[in-house]
């Protein structure tokens, strides 16, 4: 029996920089899924409009304040937390595209 591959530590000094990301609503997919629930009814519960509920999870459109209190406690995660995944997300897609969204 050999000895399980152990990965190799990330260099020191080397920045982390993926080459892709999902936008914030694949983790409000995932909850979904968890919840065992959809887009209508996160909409109904949340008062987010389906239509932006629809755009958003393809990442068409961003998480706004609004979005993020609205959806937070139905969905858990802070709003800090939806907030950050949607400054991370959009970054991400910034720097592959050169500063062009």
């Amino acid at each position: 029996m050999t000895a399980p591959k152990t990965a190799k530590p990330w260099p020191v000094g080397r920045p982390f920089t993926p080459d892709s990301a999902s936008p914030p609503g694949a983790t409000i997919t995932d909850r979904l899924e968890e919840l065992g629930k959809d887009i209508v009814w996160l909409g109904a519960c949340s008062g987010v409009d389906e239509g932006d509920l629809h755009m958003l999870i393809s990442g068409q459109c961003a998480v706004t304040v609004e979005v993020a209190q609205a959806i937070a406690p139905i969905l858990g995660g802070s709003v800090a937390f939806w907030l950050n995944r949607e400054a991370h997300y959009r970054a991400h897609i910034a720097r592959i595209h050169g500063g062009e969204l």
